[in-house]
């Protein structure tokens, strides 16, 4: 978000390194709602308010 410290706003998991992480399965929508969220996610690009990594 524009205007807020990183060090604030950022959080990092206390993550083991002897430990191999467990990757989650990604979470299933209906497609009518799938595309109201990447809708949402192109207005808010566009816009700025967020930003790919």
């Amino acid at each position: 978000m524009p205007g807020l410290n990183r060090k604030l706003v950022e959080h990092r998991l206390p993550v083991r390194p002897d430990k191999r992480p467990v990757k989650q399965l990604p979470r299933r929508f209906a497609p009518e709602i799938m595309s109201k969220i990447k809708e949402e996610i192109k207005r808010l690009l566009r816009s700025k308010f967020i930003r790919t990594a």
